[in-house]
């Protein structure tokens, strides 16, 4: 019979750190990813020959890993934490002859769960002392730290700034472990792109990661895809996240294409829901112009995704259709759609959206009533309302309203986001001059040249309130 293996006392262990930089490392949810790891009980390297019933031992470490793997299979996460933690006192015969890795992992596991995120890291790195070149382990250490992070970002749990920027830090850093140990697999790239992406909200350094992430999955032979099954959702959703990104840099021509492969490669089997695929694809050809067809990707959204007690679709959907109905010149069936959502319900973007109809249609006042209606609830965006409102106003040549508005919003914006609102700014600046006073519009605009201001005829503008050339100012 072999002999068991010993690993270093517990009290030496717990005096090293394990970091990436000690293991030359360069430079970085679903659950069911930590499920995927392999239990390896045995360590390979013989330490020391002990004299404990290796019998005895290994059956004590089958009995309670099949007790916790059956209450994991229940998702009876207390349980498994009174079972197990703390691992030094409940079985330290296991922990003196180097078999608690996997033991640690499953508590580690269990742990995350249950929001005890810094002590199922605490966990993992114990287990990683004796093998800090254990892809899971890696994985687990990173997985861990991106479940509080998202946790945070649905406010399941409440992260300091600090807390919040070391878990960012520890899961940069050990995901790029983990591509550093396997740098042909699809999840740790893709995991790390989503840390950009919905976490810092980084698109461009998302993009690279997401394509890494492609890839990598693309150049999987047949029997290496079907060894790595597990990570072919990864592959499918990363498909769905990076066109998004490109929504959000403006390059729809690029996000179009992606979507395409995933309306393909996801057929009948449904990793992203149809609801989010048809609406995702609707938002990009709403970018491209090709109204039509975002329609017909949006009835298929409303239908897989409808509010059966109140016969209502999403009310961004509605909100996306309206907006196509008036990228068709067809206002009516804008304000028919949005009517859709009952008045209470509507919030901000529907309300603007509604007010844009209301203009095309050729209804200032009624645009103007809808806006005045979100203003009461609106605690976030209220300067943008404001600035619609402006606009309104500015086109009908009612220049009072104007300066009141763009006042208002910039008075909000400056308590609620601590800087100034240019754009307010330069609305002010082009009323003063079309009412006459012209010293201050001038003093206005100026002060925002010198700022670097940018918007669309603002250089004009510039040279007719200054006599001047943008350029010479």
């Amino acid at each position: 019979m072999n002999a068991l293996h010993t690993k270093r006392p517990a009290h030496e262990s717990a005096q090293k750190q394990v970091s990436p930089s000690a293991m030359d490392v360069p430079e970085n949810t679903d659950r069911t990813d930590l499920e995927d790891s392999q239990h390896n009980l045995l360590h390979s390297q013989l330490v020391e020959t002990v004299s404990f019933d290796e019998k005895s031992i290994l059956g004590q470490l089958k009995r309670v890993m099949a007790e916790v793997l059956e209450l994991k299979r229940q998702a009876r996460w207390e349980d498994i934490v009174a079972l197990c933690h703390p691992i030094e006192e409940k079985y330290p015969v296991l922990l003196k002859v180097g078999l608690d890795s996997d033991l640690r992992r499953e508590l580690a596991f269990a742990m995350t769960h249950l929001n005890m995120h810094q002590q199922a890291l605490d966990q993992v790195k114990a287990a990683m002392l004796d093998d800090c070149n254990d892809y899971q382990l890696n994985y687990a250490y990173a997985y861990i730290a991106y479940d509080a992070l998202y946790r945070h970002k649905n406010r399941e749990i409440q992260l300091s700034p600090k807390e919040r920027a070391e878990y960012v830090g520890i899961a940069h850093a050990y995901f790029r472990r983990c591509q550093f140990l396997a740098p042909e697999r699809v999840i740790p790239y893709y995991r790390e792109a989503m840390l950009y992406k919905d976490i810092e909200d980084k698109q461009k350094k998302a993009v690279p990661l997401f394509q890494k992430a492609i890839g990598n999955w693309r150049k999987y032979s047949r029997e290496e895809r079907e060894k790595h099954h597990h990570e072919r959702p990864k592959y499918v959703k990363a498909l769905y996240h990076l066109a998004s990104c490109h929504v959000r840099l403006e390059r729809p021509k690029s996000a179009l294409g992606l979507m395409e492969d995933l309306m393909k490669e996801d057929e009948g089997l449904d990793y992203v829901h149809p609801h989010f695929k048809h609406f995702a694809m609707a938002k990009v050809l709403y970018r491209l112009n090709k109204y039509q067809e975002a329609i017909s990707h949006l009835r298929v959204a409303a239908k897989e995704h409808l509010d059966k007690a109140r016969h209502q679709a999403p009310d961004y959907v509605t909100e996306l259709m309206a907006a196509c109905f008036l990228g068709l010149g067809r206002p009516d069936d804008a304000i028919r759609a949005i009517s859709q959502i009952p008045e209470k319900a509507r919030r901000p973007y529907v309300r603007w959206r509604e007010a844009e109809a209301l203009m095309a249609k050729g209804s200032p006042d009624e645009a103007l009533k809808a806006l005045s209606a979100c203003l009461e609830k609106d605690r976030r965006s209220r300067h943008k309302t404001l600035l619609k409102m402006a606009k309104i106003y500015f086109e009908l040549k009612q220049y009072q309203g104007v300066i009141e508005c763009a006042k208002k919003a910039a008075q909000f914006f400056k308590a609620t986001y601590q800087n100034p609102l240019q754009e307010a700014t330069y609305l002010e600046a082009l009323s003063r001059y079309m009412l006459g006073e012209t010293e201050k519009a001038k003093e206005l605009i100026v002060s925002l040249k010198r700022e670097g201001f940018k918007y669309p005829g603002f250089k004009k503008n510039y040279s007719i309130i200054t006599g001047k050339k943008a350029g010479n100012a």
